[in-house]
């Protein structure tokens, strides 16, 4: 998700929490930092302490490796200053496996794969994982020029050793996209209300930002060509790093973050004018599915976890209101589905 700071801080400014021009991996949460993680007037979760530890992520001092070791990384969603640390799915997956195996969970805002891989470099890797779950959002599959912190962007902006993308310069900025001082992207991925579905309506204009959703959801032979290659170019980056991993003897596994899109009574998008309505992300998830499969990379499925879970309880929320963040219940969701994954092995 896009890095806006969506929380006031009791602890700590926010130039003291993220080293927004890292060298290595392009913004981070500087080491043992504390901060209090407020909702907006737009949202509804309550306060959440945040601590992060000498080695830069979330929760309490790491230990030496023991046990079977796994990472789970990714964007805001992984993240999730709107949960408890001991609701997150991470530390669910390492209650359940207590002195089996561990799990150690990073994300931060507006990362995508191309950062992802700079931190598994320069950090990941001293942490001697054994595997690595990748967990990719729709954004990371924007096209540049409609968003700034795709993984386009990232690539655009990195320095790179062979495919590895070991700095940043910090010099590249898309252009603002269309309409975008009528329509803040706040706005953009919000739950409607009756009124300013209304307001919306008499600009009627297209959001670029929602139309690059719909293209996602879309069979691949409906996709421009430059959409697509954009697509295989962030995939490629995904396999990149696959390869490097392989080296290391560490294995990779992806996961599409479900987002509330997808289900009616969670998150709305709206489009020229029109009520609020759904969007799936299928196609991208097919496309990336087949890509990853061909290539021996273990695609983990959520989406359905989330569909079966909101057919029997449709009146549920597994979303926080007004974002695409899991709350506690679609944390428990995601646990519930990798739990089953490693018990299987």
């Amino acid at each position: 998700m896009r890095l806006y700071i969506r929380f006031s801080s009791d602890s700590a400014p926010t130039t003291k929490i993220y080293n927004m021009r890292d060298e290595k991996v392009h913004h981070d949460f500087f080491p043992k930092v504390a901060f209090v993680a407020k909702p907006p007037k737009s949202q509804n979760f309550k306060p959440v302490n945040v601590v992060i530890n000498s080695f830069g992520i979330r929760g309490p001092e790491l230990k030496a490796k023991s046990l079977y070791r796994v990472i789970n990384i990714g964007d805001s969603v992984i993240e999730a200053r709107e949960v408890n640390f001991e609701d997150t799915f991470g530390e669910r997956l390492n209650r359940y496996f207590k002195g089996k195996m561990e799990f150690i969970s990073h994300g931060m805002s507006s990362w995508a794969p191309t950062t992802e891989f700079s931190w598994i470099y320069h950090k990941g890797i001293d942490l001697k994982p054994d595997e690595i779950n990748l967990f990719l959002y729709a954004n990371d599959f924007f096209r540049c020029n409609l968003y700034d912190k795709t993984d386009e962007c990232y690539r655009k902006d990195a320095i790179y050793d062979g495919i590895i993308p070991v700095g940043y310069r910090h010099s590249y900025s898309s252009p603002p996209p269309p309409h975008a001082k009528f329509i803040p992207f706040r706005h953009r991925i919000k739950l409607y209300t009756f009124i300013t579905e209304r307001i919306r309506a008499l600009h009627f204009l297209k959001d670029p930002i929602v139309e690059e959703m719909i293209l996602l959801s879309k069979d691949e032979n409906e996709w421009p060509q430059d959409f697509k290659q954009n697509i295989e170019a962030t995939i490629d980056v995904v396999l990149n790093l696959n390869n490097f991993l392989l080296s290391k003897n560490i294995k990779l596994n992806v996961l599409m973050a479900p987002a509330g899109f997808a289900w009616e009574n969670e998150t709305f998008l709206v489009y020229a004018g029109t009520p609020a309505f759904t969007v799936t992300q299928k196609g991208i998830e097919q496309y990336l599915r087949k890509k990853l499969e061909t290539r021996g990379v273990r695609y983990i499925e959520l989406r359905k976890s989330f569909s079966s879970y909101k057919e029997k309880n449709p009146k549920d929320h597994l979303f926080n209101y007004n974002n695409t963040h899991w709350n506690s219940k679609g944390h428990e969701i995601v646990f519930d589905a990798l739990r089953d994954e490693y018990e299987k092995r």
